[in-house]
């Protein structure tokens, strides 16, 4: 038998090292192959004294970009650590494992991955050469400490028939009971409408990363986090509310805000499982993205802050809105929420009609009247192109999700001149405060390439799972059959 082992790693080496690190990266290279050749527990610190798990992997572990042949591992080392340790370098070496079970005992890769100072300590690592559609368990090891280990997968060939997906949609944070409810039970894919942070009062890169530490301290969102390959649209509440482009709600100087937004972008990226690839430039970063789970489903995220242009302001009392808008002036042309390129990229993308059932995620409802001052009623133009797109491409089985202001909603989308809808939209709701109170709740949708099972479940105190409402939507058409209880519009 011929035992091989990968180890990962950086793609240029700096000329000169300094001895601390030097001795750290020999180090871990060592017990990779020596641990690769024996199927031993990795560790690239064998000579540090042991700290506790919770104390350096503060943040957990997740996944994310699933593609046919890779996904991207994330984790963070927590700079408490770094420094109780007794280390400031600016890479620490972080030995990674991928396994075809949760025991470890059918190990597949591993190798040193690096964690940057200048991203927080956080670990971007694409596992390239992976077969299609398959399950995977990873976990992390430095400073003398062993992560948790979480689930990922695959998405199968991009032309692959494939029987069924459960994806979850949930929206924004959520309370502890929700989290585990989905941990109980993972879906193939997570799908977070929101990151969850609010970074209302945040002003440098700092306050970015203090408020995601402090969030993702929570263990039930860890477990869940590690459950499955996440997906996320960002929205306005992660970078600062309200914002169009350049421009905040408050009418600040344009380039001190893009300095606060470049530092928003920055400390975003350190806290998802995002590839390497999509690292902002400055104050600009690549948010919508497309993914495809064979010919059953492409998934389109679309980003709607960064292109949008400000709106007209409503005629209120008060000198300005809760979102970033202009004076009513005559217009060159009518403001678009989106932006044309990524409107461009959208259209293409559904057109092509490459999968049974096209998914577009955003935060704000497309729905007339469902999004409030700040939503699509602002940028009538670009909705209805996107619809006559949609009709004039024949495009049957669109598909929108979205935030909800208030509980879960449903609704056709349709031009007015056709009485048939063109798409559906669900809008899921976030989580109340309160953990007594009902959660938020999420979607749960369950795609075949005949028809689309969509529950809505709300999770009660103490935990129980309810759906409260079961919808089958058959394909092609867009044909809906109430199964149990109903959505409002």
């Amino acid at each position: 038998m011929i035992a091989f082992c990968f180890i990962q790693m950086p793609k240029s080496m700096p000329t000169a090292i300094d001895p601390q690190r030097r001795r750290l990266l020999t180090a871990g290279l060592a017990l990779g192959l020596s641990g690769c050749a024996a199927r031993a527990p990795f560790d690239p610190f064998l000579d540090l004294p042991s700290l506790p798990v919770a104390e350096v992997f503060t943040c957990g572990v997740a996944s994310g970009a699933p593609q046919e042949d890779a996904v991207v591992l994330w984790t963070q080392l927590s700079r408490a650590a770094v420094q109780a340790a007794g280390f400031e370098a600016a890479e620490i070496p972080v030995g990674w494992e991928l396994a075809q079970d949760a025991q470890f005992a059918r190990a597949l890769r591993s190798g040193i991955a690096l964690a940057r100072a200048a991203d927080d300590y956080s670990v971007h690592l694409r596992v390239d050469g992976l077969a299609a559609h398959q399950r995977y368990w990873y976990r992390f090891r430095s400073l003398g400490a062993v992560s948790a280990t979480g689930q990922t997968c695959t998405t199968p060939a991009l032309w692959a028939a494939v029987a069924s997906l459960k994806l979850v949609v949930v929206s924004g944070e959520q309370n502890p009971a929700t989290w585990r409810v989905i941990t109980e039970n993972p879906p193939d894919l997570l799908l977070q409408l929101g990151s969850g942070m609010d970074a209302d009062g945040a002003r440098d890169l700092a306050d970015y990363r203090a408020r995601y530490a402090k969030r993702l301290a929570d263990a039930d969102l860890q477990a869940a986090r590690a459950a499955c390959a996440w997906l996320t649209v960002v929205g306005d509440a992660e970078i600062a509310r309200g914002y169009a482009g350049p421009f905040d709600r408050h009418g600040s100087d344009k380039t001190r805000f893009l300095q606060r937004r470049a530092a928003a972008y920055q400390a975003l990226f350190e806290h998802l499982p995002w590839a390497a690839a999509q690292r902002p430039q400055g104050a600009q970063m690549r948010l919508h993205q497309r993914l495809h789970w064979g010919r059953l489903l492409a998934l389109h995220l679309l980003d709607g802050r960064q292109y949008r242009d400000r709106p007209d302001c409503p005629a209120l009392a008060e000198t300005s809105a809760d979102f970033a808008c202009a004076p009513v002036v005559a217009r060159a042309r009518e403001p678009g929420l989106l932006g044309r390129a990524q409107e461009d990229w959208l259209l293409q993308g559904v057109s092509q009609r490459a999968a049974q059932w096209n998914l577009i995620a955003q935060i704000q409802a497309l729905l007339p009247g469902a999004g409030g001052g700040d939503g699509w009623d602002a940028f009538g133009a670009q909705r209805q192109r996107l619809l006559q797109q949609l009709l004039r491409a024949q495009v049957t089985d669109s598909l929108w999700v979205c935030q909800s202001l208030g509980g879960f909603a449903a609704a056709p989308l349709r031009l007015q001149s056709q009485a048939r809808a063109q798409a559906m939209e669900w809008r899921a709701p976030q989580a109340q405060a309160d953990e007594a109170a009902p959660s938020g709740g999420f979607f749960e949708l369950t795609f075949t390439p005949q028809s689309l099972l969509v529950d809505a479940i709300q999770v009660l105190p103490g935990g129980a799972r309810q759906v409260l409402a079961r919808e089958h939507i058959r394909a092609p058409g867009l044909q809906r059959l109430p199964l149990h209880g109903a959505l409002p519009v």
